[in-house]
């Protein structure tokens, strides 16, 4: 009887193994950041100038309705007489340059995350137990039987 037992004990602890269980996470997260900036700025024009000469006799001389026209660049001088009377005109045209300076600085991060969890467990199958109980009896009992 003790060598069943013996025998018993060790199909027990045979019979319990080892089992690993291992779980993976893995996550990868990309994320796009975009800064985009606009700047304004005014910027400086270099002057027109016209400049517009006529002797007087010339002017006498001017038929009715006609001008002396000068331009240069933005800058427009005009002088014109009528009847008695000398008109001078002198226009700019109205400069404002704006200038547009547009800047995007686009960064891109990258993410990871590795995990890895690890979990041992005993696990012992009674059932499996039980029937290698039940077969080393049946074979202990013949065994006897025949020899013994």
């Amino acid at each position: 009887m003790k060598f069943s037992l013996f025998i018993l004990i060790i199909l027990f602890f045979a019979n319990c193994s080892s089992r690993k269980h291992t779980a993976s996470f893995y996550q990868q997260t990309d994320s796009l950041l975009q800064t985009s900036r606009l700047t304004v700025q005014t910027a400086r024009i270099p002057e027109s100038r016209a400049d517009l000469s006529i002797p007087v006799a010339t002017l006498k001389e001017l038929p009715a309705g006609a001008a002396f026209i000068q331009k240069s660049g933005q800058a427009t001088a005009k002088i014109r007489l009528l009847h008695d009377t000398l008109f001078v005109a002198a226009t700019c045209d109205s400069l404002q340059e704006l200038v547009y300076q547009y800047e995007t600085t686009i960064e891109q991060l990258s993410k990871q995350t590795t995990q890895k969890e690890k979990n041992n467990q005993r696990n012992c199958k009674s059932g499996y137990i039980i029937i290698g109980f039940i077969i080393i009896c049946a074979l202990l009992y013949i065994f006897r039987k025949r020899w013994g």
